[in-house]
Order: structure tokens, then C-alpha cells, then sequence
């Protein structure tokens, strides 16, 4: 688990719902819950401190997903959803 890394024990307090949903994750993976909690904090400091993408490298990505999505032959014809329920422009 430590990879070489020093580690050190900290204690924390969680929702006893929360501990228990641990507790089954880590036994239906076969990993240790000190496993689970070190990658889930790895993967939140990644995100909280921008290591990963920024707002911005999000909000691209979204879009060209989204595009993928919306902007297509299927979905042009819902493009017109005013005119087909009647609904007057504001």
C-alpha cells in the first residue's frame, strides 16, 4: 500500500452508514479500506487542487461530448420544439 511512502495513522470520524458501505467496497474488491480511503483521497486531492484537468479543461471536454450528443441529424429535429407544441416565443 505505502509504495515506500511514510505512513502515518489518522483517525476519522465517518457516518457509521458510510463506514459500513466502506467496510463491503473493501471486501467485495479484496482490498484493505485503508486501500480504498488512501486511492479515494488521491483521486479528491487530484481534482480539489486542479492536478487533473482544470474548470476549464472540464467545461471543453463537456462540450465536445455534449456536441456529440446534441448536435446531430436525430436531434435537429427537436430544434424546433416551440413550433412543434405550440409554444409562443417570449
Amino acid at each position: 500500500m505505502s509504495d515506500g511512502q511514510a505512513i502515518i495513522e489518522k483517525t476519522v470520524y465517518i457516518p457509521a452508514e458510510l463506514a459500513e458501505r466502506l467496510n463491503q467496497l473493501a471486501q467485495s474488491q479484496h482490498v484493505s479500506e485503508n486501500e480504498l480511503v488512501t486511492k479515494a483521497l488521491d483521486i479528491f486531492f487530484g481534482l480539489a487542487l486542479g492536478a487533473s484537468l482544470d474548470r476549464r479543461d472540464w467545461t471543453t471536454s463537456s462540450e465536445t461530448a455534449f456536441s456529440k450528443v446534441w448536435d446531430n441529424e436525430g436531434d435537429a429535429r427537436y430544434d424546433n420544439w416551440r413550433e412543434i407544441y405550440g409554444v409562443p416565443a417570449r
